[in-house]
């Protein structure tokens, strides 16, 4: 969940209308006129309101357009309350307290609005350059990893198999982090790492059920080497490697740790490893991560694979 925050809409406001520009003059102009139009109608209805109405006309005209319109409506609201519904009605005669009163809390409200305003500006240029930064390491982290690439290519020039293995699980982390910069909730979907993984393979080589799980960052990296691995040895070994087999995926979460069905169908006849290389301890340590495990079960049909993490 993220943290609590402004609305967006408040801070575009305060960026797109000048404190001194004809927009922020006709939404004073609009703020007063409504507020005179309430009290109008109260006092059609035998209520004594003075100065009442012009309180949220104050704050929304200070809030949306600034000082100098909840200025505005403030003057507006006393000369036109002072002038025509204090008695004597449409003449001058000193009222102090009422209108002192109106003034005093006026100037309150201005003055709570105009420290909203400035710091909901500082907070939008802080984002802004937040954006920027975030923009400026996306970028160099692009960089990195095809530098690691390279030097990976370069240093196992003679082994292009090794090469490849290792080059892919750098992509597989790389795809996560670029999709979770992506968002702006810095999450990804569970299928959307499946998706990923199976799409040199065709979409019809895999069917994935489950509801819609968000993972956060750093159970994204992990379990894209984890479905790496998975499909790289489906690839070689099992469905994948024939025309016809596939791959059926199911998840559910009850609130505890999702729990993921892994079926391959339709290839060669499994047999259980003679030992465990690499892969399967990246596997067994990034679900060690996540709280999670791995249980296989090498079926001659093909093997399934019983997978726990947490979200």
């Amino acid at each position: 969940m993220g943290e609590p925050s402004s609305p967006q809409w408040l801070p575009r406001l305060v960026d797109i209308i000048p404190a001194y520009s004809p927009t922020a003059l006709a939404i004073a102009v609009l703020c007063f006129v409504a507020a005179l139009a309430v009290q109008i109608a109260f006092r059609s209805f035998g209520a004594s309101l003075l100065f009442s109405s012009y309180f949220p006309a104050v704050l929304v005209a200070g809030l949306l357009a600034g000082l100098p319109a909840g200025v505005f409506v403030t003057f507006a609201a006393s000369v036109t309350v002072w002038w025509v519904f204090l008695y004597p009605q449409f003449g001058f005669f000193p009222k102090p307290l009422d209108l002192a009163a109106f003034v005093f809390c006026s100037g309150c409200i201005l003055a709570v609005t105009e420290c909203y305003r400035s710091a909901l500006r500082r907070l939008r240029q802080h984002e802004q350059e937040r954006e920027l930064m975030m923009k400026e390491l996306e970028h160099r982290g692009r960089n990195t990893y095809a530098v690691i690439d390279a030097i990976v290519q370069k240093t196992l020039e003679d082994e292009p198999e090794r090469a490849n293995i290792i080059s892919g699980r750098i992509r597989a982390v790389k795809f996560a982090n670029d999709l979770l910069n992506q968002t702006a909730t810095h999450t990804v979907l569970l299928k959307t790492l499946l998706l990923h993984e199976f799409m040199p393979y065709g979409e019809a080589r895999f069917h994935a059920g489950g509801s819609d799980i968000e993972l956060s960052a750093d159970t994204a990296r992990h379990l894209a080497l984890v479905f790496h691995e998975l499909v790289t040895n489906a690839a070689k070994h099992g469905a994948l490697s024939k025309p016809d087999g596939r791959v059926l995926i199911a998840w559910k979460n009850d609130g505890g740790p999702v729990r993921l069905e892994w079926t391959e169908q339709g290839g060669p006849v499994v047999r259980p490893p003679e030992k465990h290389g690499f892969g399967s301890r990246i596997v067994t340590q990034s679900l060690t991560s996540l709280s999670g495990s791995i249980c296989p079960t090498f079926a001659p049909e093909g093997l399934r694979c019983s997978i726990t993490f947490r979200v």
